[in-house]
């Protein structure tokens, strides 16, 4: 499902999903574009439909999820995957599909030529790299919730075996200590953008 009112089906996901949603394995949801917009469909009208019909209990998965790289250009594009991808998994999500794997044109200024991870000649683009970190990283974690820093500090928390970490980031060039107290043998900190402090 895409849309949560359409002017010719009307309400259409809310409608299949209170007939039927008892017959489905995952409830599916199609969410293009910034992680701020992304953030306020799942936390406010997925959520509220979901709690409205009594399908809360039904997994879901984003599908069909990406960032063009024709806003912003690369960089851009990457940080928006990251964020969507920590906060998808910690609202529950039981899967995150990538739209699309290879660029369909050549044109970096068409939106629809954007979203790959390839560009169409299968030379990689950052945000590959970067999405093959992420899998690797979340590769059968369990979300643990969402850490409060503030309004410019975002952070979630997971679990995997024996490692934890926190997925986080800064979205002003506000800088301050940040203190996370552990009892770990080994802390490992990565930064996808190469970042020094």
């Amino acid at each position: 499902f895409c849309v949560f009112s359409h002017p010719v089906c009307g309400e259409f996901q809310k409608d299949a999903m209170r007939l039927a949603w008892t017959n489905f394995d995952f409830h599916c949801f199609h969410g293009h574009g910034h992680y701020g917009g992304f953030r306020n469909l799942i936390d406010g009208s997925f959520a509220a439909m979901r709690k409205e019909i009594g399908a809360t209990e039904l997994p879901w998965f984003a599908n069909e999820t990406a960032y063009t790289s024709a806003e912003g250009g690369f960089a851009r594009q990457v940080e928006h995957m990251y964020k969507k991808v920590l906060f998808a998994r910690n609202r529950g999500s039981r899967g995150y599909i990538w739209y699309n794997l290879r660029s369909k044109g050549v044109d970096q200024t068409d939106h629809e030529n954007g979203y790959g991870m390839l560009m169409q000649n299968l030379d990689p683009k950052p945000v590959y790299l970067a999405w093959n970190t992420m899998t690797e990283l979340l590769a059968h974690a369990k979300p643990d919730g969402e850490v409060r820093l503030g309004a410019a500090l975002q952070a979630f928390r997971f679990k995997r075996k024996k490692i934890d970490f926190i997925g986080m980031w800064r979205d002003s060039g506000m800088v301050r200590p940040i203190e996370f107290r552990t009892d770990a043998k080994r802390v490992v900190v990565l930064d996808l953008f190469g970042n020094r402090d």
